[in-house]
């Protein structure tokens, strides 16, 4: 049985008001999405009685809902429990449409600070919801598009973080603060990223470090072997008990000959050694 959409109306016999809204069809119990009707209906729903209007497709009913509320926008708040009219065609495109509408000081919550209180209250409403796999592909694209056409921008593009705020940051992820500590990637996972990052360019690919950044990491380097000797040796290495393929091999050495070839020119790179030694 397919669901239709369809616009109702609410009347409250005993304070004569109404409200008017739209409806997917998916929710049975659906009662309307105003806070305001819903805590009478809650003290009194024999008062209250619901007449549907129209049944159609979700956005003719959506564009219905419109019209017929702004038509009674003047009554909003006395004869209507409607406060504000509906996007009908969507936030993200309502937004589009009109741009810097709900911006700085046009925006409802301008200025103010919510208490502990109502941030607990949001947090424990919101807790164990889980958005499906077609919602958050939904939202990545919209947000991939956004970026790519400059319509939305990083929140700290063009800010340069103090050597303070950088010292808090690098606290705030060490030891038992780090999300990632004591966990480990699983095969899966793994295979998911390299699939993922086939084909691309590092980010650092043909810049030159400097001397500075040389020696930074050099530093930093030393001081994480001081104080933890051994940490890259025997069972502690990463690569302990694990045999390349001659696939690997033969990248790797292709890799270091490509280097030495750029490093030292043509005739170092293939200067006569010894049988299986590499130029580096």
């Amino acid at each position: 049985m397919t669901t239709q959409a369809f616009v109702y109306i609410w009347f409250d016999k005993r304070d004569y008001r109404f409200y008017l809204g739209y409806s997917n069809g998916k929710k049975q119990n659906y009662i309307c999405s105003s806070k305001y009707m819903i805590k009478e209906y809650k003290e009194r729903p024999n008062d209250f009685k619901r007449r549907i209007i129209k049944k159609g497709t979700k956005k003719e009913m959506a564009l219905l809902e419109k019209e017929l509320l702004d038509k009674r926008k003047h009554l909003f708040g006395s004869r209507y429990y409607n406060q504000v009219a509906n996007f009908p065609l969507g936030m993200i495109e309502w937004h589009n449409r009109n741009p810097g509408f709900f911006a700085g000081e046009k925006n409802p919550n301008y200025g103010n600070n919510w208490s502990d209180e109502i941030k607990q209250k949001i947090g424990a409403a919101n807790k164990g919801k889980k958005r499906s796999k077609e919602v958050k592909l939904k939202l990545s694209l919209l947000a991939r598009k956004a970026f790519a056409t400059g319509k939305r921008v990083q929140w700290n593009t063009g800010k340069t973080l103090t050597e303070e705020h950088k010292r808090k940051c690098s606290e705030s992820n060490k030891g038992i603060f780090n999300p990632f500590k004591g966990r480990q990637h699983t095969e899966e996972t793994k295979k998911r990223i390299s699939e993922a990052n086939k084909g691309k360019s590092p980010p650092n690919k043909g810049q030159k470090m400097s001397a500075e950044q040389r020696k930074k990491l050099s530093i930093a380097k030393k001081a994480y072997f001081k104080k933890n000797p051994g940490a890259m040796k025997g069972k502690n290495h990463p690569s302990y008990g694990k045999k390349l393929s001659k696939e690997q091999q033969q990248k790797m050495y292709l890799g270091r000959i490509k280097a030495v070839k750029e490093k030292w020119g043509e005739y170092n790179a293939w200067k006569k050694r010894k049988d299986g030694t590499l130029p580096i």
